[in-house]
């Protein structure tokens, strides 16, 4: 096993990638365990070829959806990361193609298409009443450059340059989703008084703004949703969807970012954009720094949340 996490590690350099392959791994143990009564490595030699595989695959898929009600994402990572195992350290190689056909992910269940925008009186609500600041200013700060949470917790000091009108972010291809292009995103005045009042003068500039510990930002970020679920359930935004995850789940600060630049460009391909979606980045990428800060100058009104000096 060693051998396999260290082949993940000299693909990715990156030890959350190898957490997150142990944790597939663990989940798919559980798995075997609970619906072969064997330990994962016993199963290997269960599998006597690639439709086995298939099948061994798709029921795995249902159990995590259904009986562990993990999230499409999760589960398809964790299928990935069994898939690779089976085919490195058990020699069993599943054909794409079959793959795709056969072992199906519901679609609608996208975390981030998922997400119901917040308004600006629940987003209000929320950041009024949620107890610790650090984690109200990554809130903030996602509210206005779109972040994913992951690539938020990924920012580090010297990303930030308080020295542009509007105040940008970089957001380094390394830290992005998938490690797909590179971005520049823009912070509202009111985030950057929060981030101000957030900074710690002798801090390192390689250190990450809003990572509390030593724990991987995957942790950190699960720490995060799940503190996020139950503070807006005990608030009273308590709606769920029929596959009983909430509709104003940690996604729907993106998704109140993206209709606010939507709302004020009138374009919905460059709230996309702004927003990290592959398909529309060319258009927006192509932009200078200057007309990308002008547009979001005519978004910032519309992303802003309380009068001055009430962010407490």
């Amino acid at each position: 096993m060693e051998e396999f996490y260290d082949l993940v590690f000299q693909k990715s350099k990156s030890l959350d990638s190898v957490h997150a392959v142990q944790t597939g791994l663990s989940t798919f143990n559980r798995f075997c365990m609970a619906k072969y009564n064997l330990e994962k490595d016993a199963m290997i030699s269960k599998i006597k070829g690639p439709n086995e595989g298939i099948r061994i695959f798709q029921n795995f898929n249902t159990w995590m959806l259904q009986d562990q009600e993990l999230s499409v994402g999760t589960a398809r990572n964790y299928i990935s990361s069994v898939r690779k195992w089976l085919k490195l350290v058990g020699g069993i190689k599943i054909d794409s193609d079959d793959f795709r056909d056969l072992v199906i992910f519901p679609s609608f269940e996208k975390d981030e298409e998922e997400a119901e925008p917040l308004t600006h009186s629940e987003l209000r609500l929320i950041l009024h009443t949620f107890p610790d600041f650090q984690r109200k200013a990554l809130f903030m700060f996602m509210k206005s450059t779109a972040g994913r949470i992951l690539e938020c917790l990924r920012i580090q000091r010297k990303f930030i340059n308080f020295e542009t009108t509007p105040v940008s972010v970089k957001f380094p291809r390394s830290i992005t989703k998938g490690k797909g292009r590179q971005r520049i995103q823009f912070i509202d005045s009111e985030t950057v008084e929060i981030l101000q009042a957030l900074s710690v003068p002798e801090a390192e500039p390689e250190s990450f703004v809003f990572r509390k510990n030593k724990a991987t930002d995957r942790q950190e970020r699960n720490n995060i949703v799940h503190t996020w679920n139950r503070h807006v359930t005990k608030i009273g935004l308590s709606q769920k969807y029929e596959n009983g995850r909430l509709k104003k789940n940690i996604h729907s600060i993106r998704a109140f970012c993206m209709t606010q630049y939507e709302k004020a460009t009138g374009d919905q391909r460059l709230a996309h954009a702004y927003g990290g979606h592959r398909s529309y980045l060319d258009q927006y990428l192509r932009r200078s720094d200057s007309e990308k800060a002008e547009l979001f100058l005519k978004v910032q009104p519309l992303l802003t949340l309380f009068v001055p000096g009430d962010q407490n």
